[in-house]
């Protein structure tokens, strides 16, 4: 017999602007995933899929790459400058230009579009200890 859940999800306006592709930092199908793993059948069946296919979540992916030495020197330095001038936005720019090229060299299996993501990410980082 198949199990089949009763959870009545409940979703945040910023959730539903990402559902409709207007949140820059989040997609549908992140959404779906973070809204199955509320669900307790939905999760054991995300946990039995990630290990039957060896994959992991986007969230346990992007601490896995803000965890590399390289990437915290990237965004070490990136605090640092962005400390030390008003031009925040142009080293914001400049590091995610430099966390893209650390992730071409040590992630060649990554596609570009997650790439660019992760690359997306250590700015985030970077702006938000900066609490911008």
């Amino acid at each position: 017999m198949k199990e089949y859940s009763t959870m009545i999800p409940e979703l945040s306006a910023s959730k539903v602007a990402g559902f409709i592709g207007l949140h820059k930092y989040q997609n549908p199908n992140e959404i779906v995933y973070e809204l199955l793993q509320k669900d307790v059948v939905g999760k054991v069946k995300i946990a039995e899929c990630e290990k039957a296919y060896n994959r992991r979540s986007y969230s346990k992916l992007v601490n896995e790459v803000l965890r590399e030495s390289p990437i915290m020197d990237c965004v070490s330095s990136g605090l640092a400058a962005a400390k030390k001038t008003t031009n925040v936005a142009g080293v914001l720019a400049e590091v995610e230009q430099q966390a893209g090229i650390i992730l071409d060299l040590r992630r060649e299996s990554f596609t570009p579009e997650l790439k660019k993501r992760l690359a997306d990410e250590v700015r985030g980082k970077v702006a938000k200890q900066r609490e911008m």
